[in-house]
């Protein structure tokens, strides 16, 4: 088990590197209710194609980059839009 410790130094270094810092719990809700989340993903950022949503296989970090990519908004930005959607 990583300690708490070690997790906030990860983080840290993801978001000063511009990448997810979502925590484990988080991730697997969102992955396990893919299905659902693509549907609120693509009337949130409509310039996603399907083909898009297709190549992040459901995967937090990919939908988080691929939202990035054709948007241009940060990580952060894209994070909390997303864990806004899932509640």
């Amino acid at each position: 088990m990583v300690s708490r410790f070690v997790r906030v130094g990860i983080q840290k270094e993801r978001a000063e590197e511009g990448r997810s810092v979502v925590d484990d719990d988080t991730r697997m809700r969102f992955e396990g209710r893919w299905q659902e989340m693509r549907g609120r993903i693509k009337e949130a950022w409509g310039d996603l194609t399907d083909d898009d949503l297709d190549k992040t296989e459901g995967k937090w970090d990919q939908v988080v980059g691929a939202v990035k990519r054709k948007t241009g908004e940060s990580v952060d930005a894209v994070e909390s839009r997303l864990r806004g959607m899932m509640d």
